[in-house]
């Protein structure tokens, strides 16, 4: 079975990959939906990685008290 791979933070398209079957997957095909995995994609990566530094060097992950 061939599952759409898409970004799961912007939605975009990021290639195929073939992957067993399953129960979940079959349904959806038989209404018409389309089968997907999801990763994460370079620039939404960078996004999120700077965010995380950036909350870090305000030291929002230490507590303080």
């Amino acid at each position: 079975m061939i599952y759409q791979i898409r970004c799961s933070y912007c939605g975009c398209y990021m290639g195929e990959k073939e992957a067993p079957a399953n129960k979940f997957a079959l349904m959806m095909i038989e209404h018409g939906l389309t089968v997907e995995s999801h990763s994460i994609c370079e620039q939404c990566k960078q996004h999120v990685l700077n965010d995380i530094m950036s909350y870090a060097d305000k030291g929002g992950f230490y507590d303080d008290k």
